[in-house]
């Protein structure tokens, strides 16, 4: 049974004073950004760096962004997802306990932890992917009886499972533009969570965040975690040695995506430098660097089905701009032939960018 408490102590017990890191410079967006990618890498120093900058910047945004680091990054941890969820919304036990060394303590478990992204690349498809259009449109008019089923049938396809929950739980409560709009029922939504053969505390501390978030990845993580149990001995987990970022100031360079304006920025001065990208937006471009760069993972779970639900996320996400899958590569080619280019780009853009902030600190005087 789900003990708040318990976890609650388990935690505060683990937690021991460590000074807290210079912060990394950059508006809330640039450091809420290298803090979720040093995760995913497993770069300790520089997610802690980002993570007192955040806190500091913005405390309400830094705990709504670790919660959806867990489930989007680390759900493959039941232990870790569990720990994080119940903290972010502990918010009178965090200040009893302090709340930076509360938030330094989790992104470093997080960091270590083993990773999967599988709950946002089911969610890429169920959103974007052309293939389930006439999937969307058939359980936006279905019955809850029939959702219900449908979420409970373990031998069920994950995709229509997935669906089916969606919708169960509502777009009025996970708001989407590419869904059909459907009121639902998010209390069915739980139940049927609680009746899933997927831990306790898991279930019941995703629950708990789904009042503070828009995003679905607090219902799928259970569902994912147990459509990967049933894979069997084809899971193991994959260690990948990701080299130190190349950064600035310790800003690291992939921190400037396509959710950045100064990343926005230097996809434009690529654009501008190779013709062969012209042919592409910005926000194509800026897809196709996020997934190359965005998903790289130091220890995460892995298997074929798990493979292919990573590459169709990737194409629905890649579709979702406009992209065929030969365009998609073609980019992709371009992007990985200019890789060098846009390093430069980012660099130089990163040190004009912190010594406009240096100026502005100083009020103009040098």
């Amino acid at each position: 049974m789900y003990n708040k408490d318990s976890i609650l102590s388990r935690l505060e017990a683990a937690i021991t004073e460590q000074p807290a890191p210079v912060p990394m410079s950059g508006d809330r967006w640039l450091v809420s950004s290298a803090l979720q990618k040093s995760i995913r890498r497993g770069h300790v120093e520089p997610a802690l760096r980002a993570a007192t900058s955040l806190w500091h910047l913005d405390r309400q945004n830094f705990w709504k962004r670790l919660h959806i680091v867990a489930m989007e990054d680390c759900s493959a941890d039941a232990d870790v997802v569990v720990s994080v969820l119940t903290a972010t919304v502990s918010s009178a036990w965090r200040k009893k306990r302090g709340e930076l060394q509360v938030a330094l303590y989790l992104t470093r478990l997080l960091c270590t932890s083993v990773k999967s992204r599988a709950a946002d690349e089911l969610y890429m498809q169920l959103e974007r992917s052309s293939a389930h259009k006439d999937l969307r449109e058939r359980y936006a008019a279905a019955d809850d009886a029939l959702l219900v089923d449908r979420v409970i049938d373990e031998d069920g396809l994950l995709t229509e499972r997935a669906m089916a929950l969606f919708y169960l739980a509502g777009t009025k409560k996970f708001p989407s533009d590419a869904m059909p709009h459907r009121k639902g029922d998010p209390e069915s939504a739980k139940k049927v969570l609680r009746e899933l053969n997927a831990p306790g505390d898991m279930v019941e501390s995703c629950i708990a965040v789904m009042a503070r978030t828009y995003y679905p990845l607090s219902i799928f993580t259970p569902l994912v975690w147990q459509a990967v149990q049933r894979q069997g001995d084809g899971v193991h987990i994959a260690h990948d040695a990701i080299a130190p970022c190349p950064d600035v100031e310790g800003i690291p360079l992939v921190a400037c995506d396509v959710y950045t304006r100064i990343g926005q920025s230097c996809f434009r001065e690529l654009q501008k430098a190779v013709p062969a990208l012209k042919q592409y937006s910005v926000r194509q471009i800026g897809v196709a660097v996020f997934n190359a760069e965005g998903g790289l993972l130091d220890r995460y779970i892995t298997s074929p089905f798990l493979q292919a639900l990573r590459q169709a996320g990737e194409y629905a996400y890649a579709e979702s701009t406009g992209l065929s899958p030969s365009a998609y590569a073609e980019l992709r080619e371009c992007l990985a032939a200019n890789t060098d280019m846009l390093t430069s780009i980012r660099q130089e853009a990163l040190r004009q960018y912190l010594s406009s902030m240096s100026i502005s600190c100083t009020g103009g005087h040098l």
